[in-house]
């Protein structure tokens, strides 16, 4: 009867490590969870950023064409008025 206590006690105090380990895996299993959700966040937002940047050149090279085309009209017309 004796041993039979000593192995049961045995088997409870190991489920009580199990169930800590489990807990403590669960835990870790949550926060990975929001730190996946988090990085595929921010991976929306930098495909975003990169498609804006990409307009912004576009705008950027659209305006210089048209300060080059302007500059060369005000040349035109300077040209032209002294003639």
């Amino acid at each position: 009867m004796g041993d039979e206590n000593r192995d049961y006690i045995k088997l409870y105090e190991r489920s009580g490590d199990l169930r800590d380990k489990l807990s403590r895996t669960r835990d870790f299993l949550n926060s990975t969870m929001e730190n996946t959700s988090t990085i595929d966040s921010l991976r929306i937002e930098l495909a975003e950023i990169t498609e804006l940047r990409k307009e912004n050149a576009k705008i950027l090279e659209l305006k210089k064409k048209y300060a080059d085309v302007k500059a060369e009209n005000t040349n035109r017309g300077r040209r032209e008025a002294g003639k």
